[in-house]
């Protein structure tokens, strides 16, 4: 519940409420391929940022980083 609600306010304005991304740059998280790495790579990428996607290091804790990658492995 946590993770999808940290997901709304900060990942959904760009990768969509389903997943299915907004912006065309965006990875479609809807896709099983696109989680296919572990947890713990997830993390780093989200806390270093990527692209257009900048870094929550310092905005979002570790936990609630690992509470959103939770959630987003429930989107298809």
């Amino acid at each position: 519940e946590r993770g999808g609600d940290l997901y709304r306010v900060h990942c959904a304005h760009c990768h969509g409420q389903s997943g299915r991304p907004l912006l065309p740059t965006a990875p479609d998280l809807s896709r099983p391929t696109a989680l296919l790495k572990p947890d713990l790579v997830l993390l780093a990428a989200i806390r270093s940022g990527r692209g257009a996607m900048p870094a929550y290091e310092g905005q979002l804790r570790d936990r609630e980083i690992l509470d959103i990658v939770a959630f987003v492995r429930t989107l298809r």
